[in-house]
């Protein structure tokens, strides 16, 4: 290059959208340098200038031993979708892909590669121990897809401890849904023994906060998911008709309404889970099945009926009937005859989902799903309100009235 002055710089950062998967891409920062003569130097670019001694590659670049294929932006992809999924599921914000973290993982998963070839497989350090946060796997499959790799790390929220949290032998799972985690980078590089290095980068990385608000509890189990990615479980149609869910729901608004408990709304996701939980309990003709994965999650209220025709109101006032026997002054725990009413009411419940299933005795099997579960212990106070009609206030203006 020339011996030009350069009289500006600037940083420039792109963003686009991929349309297939809606996905919020960043492009690297590249560095625009502004020279007095007018030319400029973009980036990686040659220089733009008249002069052709100033676009000779310069005599201390290197030459790569090895020419790596440098992972898809499919495969990347596939790995921001997955941990979005999971990440909505712990009410947590989407990450977004950023090319810098992509390349910076590419880098590492090659030089991994390098080192691998010439030991035969024993690599002394798998992490670059950076700034970023980073997860590492070496991956036997090389056909493996982004998603494959991402739902196997989330599957460590099965060691997990929500209530003692703790990164121990669950640190991919907790970088995956860490909370204030923004950016994600993510690559592969086969090797000769035929599998593949797979590296994460996150930006800013998981460890520095509470570990209570930056991984909640999910929505969903991960049976749920579980069940999903090995194709055991599809997706369940809801089958229960719209009429059935909307007079539920307004059964459910109108039973909290009585007790200045605000409306729940009717989550899609849920009567989906809902319509799963009916399904079997009718295909098995009983209401005890054991068979709840999602019952540490989300609460559940369960309607028999030997009649096929029953309607979504006449089981929600099934369930609310239980308010006959509670005890508002004293209740401090979960009663058997009224865990269903006390459920219906729970002001923390915000969603609900609902859905009924048919027998082949010609019986109805519903099931209302809730999240958040109510029925917590030493939360009752505070969750199951009076119904207005007991108030003080409401009491008083009755005794005008009927004087």
């Amino acid at each position: 290059m020339s011996d030009k002055k350069v009289t500006s710089t600037k940083q420039s950062v792109d963003t686009k959208i991929e349309t297939r998967s809606m996905a919020v891409v960043k492009t690297p920062n590249k560095q625009q340098l502004a020279y007095e003569d007018g030319s400029h130097f973009n980036g990686d670019q040659e220089r733009k200038t008249g002069d052709e001694s100033s676009r000779r590659v310069p005599e201390n670049r290197s030459v790569a031993t090895r020419v790596h294929k440098v992972s898809s932006t499919d495969f990347a992809l596939q790995a921001l979708n997955a941990h979005n999924i999971y990440r909505k599921n712990h009410n947590v914000p989407s990450l977004v892909l950023s090319d810098d973290l992509c390349k910076q993982a590419q880098i590492w998963a090659n030089k991994l590669v390098d080192e691998d070839d010439k030991s035969n497989g024993s690599v002394k350090s798998f992490y670059s121990k950076g700034q970023d946060g980073e997860s590492v796997h070496y991956w036997p499959n090389p056909l493996a897809t982004g998603k494959n790799i991402v739902d196997d790390w989330y599957s460590q929220i099965k060691q997990y401890d929500f209530d003692c949290p703790s990164h121990n032998d669950t640190s991919y799972f907790a970088q995956m849904v860490w909370k204030s985690t923004k950016e994600l980078g993510f690559a592969k590089t086969q090797c000769k023994r035929g599998g593949m290095y797979i590296v994460a980068n996150y930006r800013p990385r998981w460890g520095s906060g509470n570990f209570h608000e930056n991984i909640p509890k999910p929505n969903k189990a991960w049976d749920y998911f579980d069940a999903l990615n090995k194709a055991e479980l599809p997706r369940c149609v809801v089958t229960t008709e719209r009429k059935f869910l909307t007079d539920a729901l307004k059964a459910f608004n109108d039973c909290r309404k009585k007790h200045r408990t605000p409306s729940v709304f009717l989550s899609d996701d849920l009567c989906e889970v809902a319509q799963m939980q009916a399904n079997k309990i009718a295909a098995k003709n009983s209401m005890k099945s054991s068979d709840v994965p999602f019952s540490d999650y989300y609460g559940e209220s369960r309607f028999w009926s030997s009649s096929s025709e029953v309607s979504g109101d006449s089981a929600v006032e099934k369930w609310y009937a239980g308010v006959e026997n509670y005890k508002f002054e004293s209740a401090l725990d979960f009663q058997n005859d009224t865990g269903n009413f006390t459920q219906v009411e729970w002001k923390g419940t915000k969603d609900v989902g609902i859905a009924k299933a048919i027998s082949e005795n010609n019986e109805t099997y519903v099931v209302a799903i809730y999240n958040p579960s109510g029925n917590v212990k030493g939360e009752f106070s505070s969750n199951v309100l009076n119904p207005w009609s007991q108030t003080p206030i409401a009491k008083l203006i009755n005794s005008f009235q009927h004087k």
